[in-house]
Parts: structure tokens; sequence; C-alpha cells
């Protein structure tokens, strides 16, 4: 397991820094932090965030179950995942987010927030 460390972007920052992806990654969570995945591969692949509850109450419909987060990632691609909700995916002990690949074999990853 790496950690993501999240960069700042702002007017006047530099490209974003990637690193290899693992098996699983962690990154902790700030609000707005966005990841991108690129997929070197010749493959496609699905990039999964666990939920870390199995439901929750939404105004409108009631307490509905809570789905992981998953996003698929074409072979020669990238993907780009948006802030996710802090209260159903952020590890409330670690307070991280975890990210896993169907396959990180030239997979990169990066997060940022502004």
């Amino acid at each position: 397991m790496s950690v993501i460390a999240p960069q700042r972007e702002t007017e006047s920052s530099g490209a974003l820094t990637y690193a290899a992806a693992g098996a699983s990654d962690t990154s902790k969570y700030r609000a707005g932090l966005w990841h991108i995945v690129k997929n070197g591969g010749a493959s496609p692949i699905t990039v999964t965030i666990a939920s870390q509850v199995s439901s929750i109450d939404d105004q409108q419909y009631g307490e509905v179950a809570k789905s992981d987060f998953t996003k698929s990632v074409p072979a020669g691609d990238f993907a780009v995942i948006p802030p996710l909700s802090k209260d159903a995916f952020v590890d409330s002990s670690t307070g991280n987010l975890t990210l896993t690949y169907s396959d990180n074999t030239s997979v990169t990853v990066a997060a940022y927030y502004n």
C-alpha cells in the first residue's frame, strides 16, 4: 500500500506528479480532493473506492444502500475521480480514502486540490 500525497493546484503550479499505483493506495481526505488515474496498459481497469457505510439517509428518498465508488479507465487513457463524500468514503479512524485497482500494471495516479 502506498500513500498518494495530495498536491495543491493553483494558477502558477506546475504539472502534477504521478506515482505508480500500488495494489491498494491511500489518500488523506481533504475537501475538494480529485484523483487522476492514468492507465498505460493494453486493457481497461476499474478503480474502486470502498464505501465506509452500508447506507445513507437521503433527504428525498430516506435510507438508501451506499455502494462502492467505481470508475472504469480505458486502456491507454485516463479517468478523473471527483471529490467524494467524507461521511461515505473516508475511514473515520485514519481519515483516508482507499483506492484499489483491478490491475495496477502501467497505472499511475495523482491527487490534487485547489
